[in-house]
């Protein structure tokens, strides 16, 4: 390449900074070619707002743990219901932060959130936790029919609460059985 370290550097800065798509090939190619590190090329590519999943499939395992950590974000923001199902498969192989931040993509539309739920239904995304629920249920709605499939299939993730305001006149307007453990 006939730029020099200096100026590739700017290259990436002024790319960022502009959020320039059209630098994108040219980054690419400096990528492949090993002449700037993949991994702020990816970062890069993350700040400017790409949405090609191609630029980040490909390194979705990379050994390099800064590289790795880009293509997650960069791709479950980027290929939403088609990355839910590819977050879905390598899902017991992520560690925690990388779970993370592949939540953090796959809940940013209400398309992939409601691919999301319902591979939660159906038993994938274990450990995904009650934070991923509540974001879901916030961008996609209690009434959503993913919601209720999620819900109805993950007996305990909400319990339901009696609440009593101390009003006077405030009753419980059913029947309540109390066998077994409760707190009051």
């Amino acid at each position: 390449s006939s730029l020099g370290v200096k100026d590739k550097s700017l290259l990436l800065d002024l790319a960022r900074r502009f959020r320039l798509k059209e630098a994108v090939p040219t980054i690419a190619k400096l990528a492949d070619s090993g002449d700037v590190p993949r991994s702020d090329a990816l970062k890069t590519f993350n700040e400017i707002g790409v949405g090609d999943p191609a630029l980040f499939e490909a390194f979705l395992s990379d050994p390099d743990d800064a590289v790795r950590r880009e293509a997650v974000i960069g791709y479950s923001i980027s290929a939403g219901i088609d990355g839910v199902a590819k977050m879905a498969g390598m899902w017991d192989g992520l560690p925690g932060l990388l779970r993370q931040l592949a939540l953090d993509g796959m809940l940013r539309t209400k398309e992939s959130a409601a691919a999301f739920v319902l591979a939660a239904a159906g038993g994938k995304f274990k450990g995904a936790g009650a934070s991923a629920t509540e974001r879901a249920i916030s961008l996609l709605g209690m009434e959503h029919p993913a919601i209720t499939k999620l819900l109805e299939s993950s007996e305990g993730l909400l319990i339901p609460v009696i609440s009593l305001k101390g009003d006077p006149g405030g009753h419980v307007p059913v029947a309540i059985d109390l066998d077994g453990p409760f707190t009051v």
